[in-house]
């Protein structure tokens, strides 16, 4: 008999229904399979604090038209090809594996769920046994390469306290003509870097894994990389086409004492400030996809400083986070004001930040 069709957007099955209340969540429950063998899952309810040991999946959504079938609690279900490969990606042959997956685990069509879940979307990611971030395929099977540099620059830093008593490489030192180093720019160039909702899935979590290819290695080990690049051997950025992004090396930890782990002493229009080249679909997300740092938490811990709502317009939403600003920074906030010749009406003051 075949699987009973499930509107992937209508979310009308009975597990979809009103998870609004407390922090509920629903887990994916990914059975095993040879690579080519159908996806198969079953969808659970439980609650955060108590819940089974899960992993959560940290990717990009791709192109929401371009599907592929899954099966759910025995129910076909369509899921972008992205999530379908990261499923593939991780799905043991010989035994099941619990992961949460926001397009799966959130009901996307119902506005009020979304907007709740998004306020604990950080306690999520802090809660889960491990994070992987699928960063897609090994375009050039450069991702062993990358795994090697990565464990000899750790293995570099072990002999220094600090990455500011590394030395400048000399402009002859025989490291940049390292063939490999090419192929950690094809990994930075990667859609996911450039994503806003990964910060935050990477950021909280303990200790976050990249999945490239078939090769896995520590999201935080490559940050030291890049980092040792900025400061140490910044000739390999234009030389390799490497792209690194200071929302990602400056912020990659999102844990209580990240402020003790920084060089400077940034604030939250720092955060905002760095943050204003990554993308989402969503454009409430620009903000949404922050409130998970501490910066953005209220002083006793109760929550972030605005709390998400996606039935509110952009303008909405921005105003009210910029009202916040202004009564906690003052008027500093103005000095993230960028305007071009579109966005100025010189008959009108403005002061629009976002």
């Amino acid at each position: 008999m075949a699987a009973e069709s499930l509107d992937v957007l209508a979310f009308n099955h009975p597990l979809y229904l009103d998870l609004f209340k407390s922090h509920v969540i629903r887990l994916i429950e990914l059975l095993p399979g040879a690579p080519d063998d159908p996806i198969i899952t079953r969808l659970s309810i439980q609650e955060l604090e108590h819940a089974q040991d899960y992993e959560a999946i940290s990717y990009v959504w791709g192109d929401p038209q371009n599907r592929v079938p899954i099966e759910c609690n025995g129910r076909t279900l369509d899921i972008t090809v992205n999530l379908d490969a990261a499923f593939r990606r991780i799905r043991y042959q010989d035994r099941s594996r619990l992961v949460w997956a926001d397009a799966i685990c959130v009901n996307q069509g119902n506005t009020r769920e979304r907007s709740h879940h998004v306020s604990f979307m950080n306690k999520i990611y802090r809660h889960t046994k491990r994070v992987l971030a699928c960063i897609g395929n090994d375009p050039d099977g450069g991702a062993e390469n990358i795994a090697a540099l990565i464990s000899e620059h750790v293995e570099r830093m072990s002999g220094y306290t600090s990455i500011l008593d590394m030395p400048v490489l000399a402009a002859d030192d025989p490291k940049f003509e390292d063939a490999r180093w090419k192929c950690l720019g094809v990994l930075t160039r990667c859609d996911w870097f450039s994503r806003a909702w990964v910060l935050q899935e990477v950021g909280v979590a303990a200790d976050p894994r990249v999945l490239y290819g078939s090769t896995e290695f520590s999201y935080r080990d490559l940050m030291k990389l890049l980092k040792w690049i900025v400061r140490c051997a910044s000739k390999l950025q234009p030389a390799a086409g490497i792209w690194i992004r200071t929302i990602h090396t400056e912020w990659e930890d999102w844990g209580a004492d990240w402020q003790e782990k920084t060089i400077y002493k940034y604030t939250l229009l720092d955060l905002l400030s760095h943050a204003k080249e990554v993308r989402c679909t969503a454009a409430q997300d620009h903000i949404y996809a922050l409130i998970g740092h501490p910066l953005a938490q209220v002083e006793d811990g109760s929550g972030p400083i605005i709390m998400p709502n996606y039935e509110k317009s952009v303008a909405e939403v921005y105003q009210e986070f910029t009202i916040w600003m202004l009564s906690r920074l003052g008027l500093s906030v103005l000095s993230a004001v960028e305007h071009d010749e579109q966005t100025v009406n010189e008959h009108v003051p403005s002061w629009t930040v976002w």
